[in-house]
């Protein structure tokens, strides 16, 4: 055996080796730890974080397993953005800004266009009562449709003072409801989106790439998958830190407000209830929090069962592929040893010793390629095409081939 041959042979045999342990490795079921970050909520009236990371994580589920955990884990995100805004609200009603002189000034402007419309309303409903009883019919629509127009004004004035009073800072429930209004578009198109990701998961899946190159593909996309499911994890479980912290904090702001016992009973009744709304809010958003984060496990286990099954396909081909190389270094060698022991009939030892050659390299060429990109879909015309074809080329070898053996 040649020297190169011999360093192929224990290059490919060590190959062979690290892929069979790997691929013996990958066939068991590990589960591997868990990372953690302490990395803080990103500060903001309002954390929407839950509810866009499980939305993001929704549009990568391809089976029904993984469509249903991201159905549930979009379900608690929005139910926690639910809970944080209605806490806020509570807050703000509760604990109001202290007036400014550009709020006070905003303020003075929304008085004065609501007793505007105030008056103007009155004006028109006394026209229309008017109108009905025939009175100057012509005149009275025409003050009507001025008191109209005015009032159209007045409103317009008056949506735009209360959108400056919310940009000064002097109206925090009407930014929390702007909020509201804007999770709720959203939530309207991840429901659409949801939709269309079950519809297009009940379809037949589409055509994946074939081979070994197609299964790296696959094993890459599980990787990924993992990689973001594992973020999700660590963001939720440093957001549940956060949220015990603050209600720790609620709670002892309760404990330091209720020996209080000045001021109006009733009032003080609802600061209570109030608060109690805001700590049973805040309780839920940490056991929607704890749900979530085992939502998450859920689904990350799955994707890694998935990833190492794909892994353990790749190394599968790989083994194969390796086999089929070592094969041929063998089988050539083995051949080599063989002429050379022929000393008789050169010339037609070295045509079969090239001809061997091509053929052993040929074939392992061929069986590797179709180990690298998938067999084609008409495999068997393809062969019998190709045999045909070397059938005919090699028609005057064939003969001369068996008819040296004859001899």
């Amino acid at each position: 055996m040649k020297p190169l041959d011999k360093v192929t042979l224990v290059v490919l045999a060590a190959l062979l080796a690290a892929a069979a342990a790997a691929y013996v490795s990958t066939a068991r079921n590990d589960t591997g730890s868990r990372a953690q970050s302490d990395a803080s909520p990103a500060a903001g009236l309002i954390d929407r974080r839950p509810f866009e990371t499980a939305e993001r994580l929704a549009s990568l589920a391809d089976t029904p397993a993984e469509t249903e955990l991201a159905r549930e884990a979009t379900r608690l995100g929005d139910h926690s953005i639910d809970l944080a805004f209605t806490i806020a609200l509570v807050e703000a009603a509760e604990h109001p800004p202290a007036p400014t002189p550009e709020t006070r000034g905003i303020r003075s402007r929304i008085d004065s266009m609501q007793r505007l419309i105030a008056d103007d309303s009155a004006r028109a409903a006394k026209l229309t009562r008017e109108s009905g009883q025939g009175v100057a019919a012509d005149r009275v629509e025409t003050d009507r449709e001025l008191i109209t127009a005015q009032l159209e004004l007045y409103r317009g004035e008056l949506a735009d003072a209360k959108d400056d009073l919310i940009r000064a800072g002097g109206d925090p429930q009407g930014r929390i409801r702007q909020m509201v209004a804007d999770h709720n578009s959203s939530e309207h198109g991840t429901a659409a989106i949801s939709k269309t990701a079950a519809t297009n998961a009940a379809a037949p899946p589409p055509t994946e790439r074939p081979g070994l190159l197609g299964k790296i593909e696959r094993w890459r996309a599980f990787a990924g998958k993992q990689s973001a499911l594992k973020q999700a994890q660590e963001e939720t479980t440093a957001g549940i830190p956060a949220l015990t912290a603050q209600r720790q904090d609620f709670v002892q702001h309760m404990g330091q407000a209720s020996p209080d016992t000045s001021g109006d009973r009733l009032a003080r009744t609802r600061h209570q209830a109030a608060d109690q709304k805001v700590l049973a809010g805040l309780t839920q958003r940490i056991e929607d929090q704890v749900s979530l984060l085992d939502t998450y496990s859920r689904w990350s286990a799955l994707v890694a069962e998935q990833h190492r099954a794909a892994l353990n396909s790749v190394l599968l081909d790989c083994i194969w592929l390796l086999l089929i190389l070592l094969g041929a270094v063998v089988l050539g060698a083995w051949l080599e040893h063989m002429f050379a022991k022929l000393a008789r009939e050169q010339r037609r030892l070295q045509t079969l010793r090239a001809v061997t050659r091509f053929a052993i390299r040929g074939a392992a060429l061929v069986a590797a390629v179709l180990i690298l990109i998938g067999p084609p879909s008409q495999l068997a015309t393809i062969i019998g095409l190709a045999g045909a074809g070397l059938t005919v080329v090699l028609k005057d070898f064939i003969v001369g081939f068996f008819g040296w053996f004859a001899l």
